[in-house]
């Protein structure tokens, strides 16, 4: 008699405003399975398990956490998926190292360059001394409350100028070019070697991730769609009031989310109104980047900002009622598609996007920018028109949440 598949969902952020937590939720809720929260909160599981899912993301879990999971699942017979929201291409350990050691100095040494680069190589190993205490006395909030106000004061604006040097196409975070410190590096490393060695199965979301993660020995990868929440549009817009242009933008507060500089292009257009829903849940200690957004949307009347976190179909509801919706993001580095901009699908408005691997399977439904061109997206906005909202709604429906594929239970394919 075949055992019925029985799917549990393992989530660490469960129940938090967290992007990871509310794709969980999602695939949870359209395939009718439960979630977990931890390995304690699996092990007290009633029903029998068949598969466990695992939703991976840098910073959520410790290798040493995966490991435990990994091996319950094996002593008791449990199929452990694991989907990477994030793949990150690693240089080889002697690669990084020489990276770090050079990069203080420009990539070469020289008389001009060795005075200020030992200082900044100093700073550089007193950064990793400091990671590493912070190791030893982890959970020590105090301590690292310490250390991120100490480098609020103490730029490392030279010492990334200097790298550009190393790297002259563009200052990316790449497997050629690690701009991270030790500690991240070591963790990326161990997560994804425990990940390729241990999963039954990878599941990721671009065809970039896959080819990553083959390159680090991983036989089982299978690509899937990340889905979209079909909710209600608004059938009203801001333009039919005010005869403007409304832009929308949504996502977590965070840097790489350019939305100073969306701010910057929307302010070289005339007649238009920018509308950003910028949760600040993800703020963390460093609330710098909140501080600067705040300032410069209280100098525009045009501008209006909203920094609640919102329940998806309201994000969706607000975006729908904007003539034209921009992510403008650039995260600079790994493997990974973007989970926000599937609200601009769901708004089914046209999206202005930037040019990056976080797009790569939703190309066809956007206009793309160059990152960071702040004049190539008041460009664009300045030349905008009405659009056809048929594009953008069929992406919608095809990739609704219930119509992805599931790693354990084949059903069609939105895109086959």
């Amino acid at each position: 008699m075949t055992q019925k598949t029985q799917v549990i969902q393992y989530c660490s952020t469960k129940g938090k405003p967290c992007g990871i937590a509310t794709y969980t939720e999602m695939t949870a809720r359209a395939h009718k399975q439960s979630i977990v929260g931890s390995l304690k909160e699996l092990k007290e599981c009633k029903s029998p398990i068949t598969h466990l899912h695992i939703q991976h993301e840098f910073g959520m879990m410790s290798s040493t956490e995966l490991g435990e999971i990994f091996a319950y699942c094996k002593e008791k017979g449990i199929h452990c998926y694991v989907t990477m929201h994030t793949v990150v291409p690693l240089p080889t350990l002697p690669e990084y190292l020489r990276f770090r050691l050079l990069r203080p100095f420009g990539g070469k040494l020289t008389l001009t360059s060795v005075p200020k680069g030992l200082a900044l190589l100093a700073f550089q190993i007193w950064e990793d001394c400091i990671w590493l205490l912070h190791l030893l006395l982890r959970g020590n909030l105090r301590l690292w409350k310490r250390w991120n106000s100490l480098k609020e004061k103490v730029s490392t604006k030279t010492s990334q100028d200097k790298a550009q040097k190393i790297f002259p196409q563009g200052w990316q975070w790449t497997r050629e070019n690690p701009d991270y410190d030790m500690g991240s590096y070591l963790h990326f490393r161990t997560s994804q070697k425990t990940i390729v060695q241990s999963a039954e199965k990878i599941v990721v979301h671009c065809t970039e991730a896959k080819e990553a993660l083959q390159n680090m020995g991983a036989n089982s990868i299978e690509v899937i769609p990340h889905g979209v929440l079909f909710a209600p549009t608004s059938p009203h817009r801001h333009s039919h009031e005010d005869g403007k242009t409304h832009v929308g933008c949504f996502g977590f507060m965070h840097p790489h989310k350019c939305l100073l500089e969306i701010i910057d292009a929307c302010a070289q257009v005339p007649n238009l109104s920018l509308h950003i829903y910028a949760s600040t849940e993800h703020c963390g200690l460093d609330d710098r980047y909140r501080r600067q957004v705040e300032r410069k949307a209280n100098q525009h009347e045009w501008i209006e900002l909203c920094t609640d976190h919102l329940e998806l179909d309201e994000v969706i509801w607000k975006l729908s009622a904007c003539d034209v919706n921009v992510w403008f993001a650039d995260v600079p580095g790994g493997m990974s598609v973007s989970g926000s901009i599937r609200q601009y699908i769901a708004a089914g408005r046209p999206i202005i996007a930037s040019d990056t691997i976080m797009i790569s399977d939703i190309r066809d439904a956007v206009e793309v920018v160059p990152p960071q061109d702040v004049h190539a997206l008041a460009q664009v906005l300045s030349q905008y028109r009405e659009a056809n909202e048929e594009s953008s709604i069929k992406w919608a429906v095809q990739l609704a949440w219930e119509k992805v594929t599931t790693p354990y239970t084949r059903t069609p394919s939105p895109t086959s």
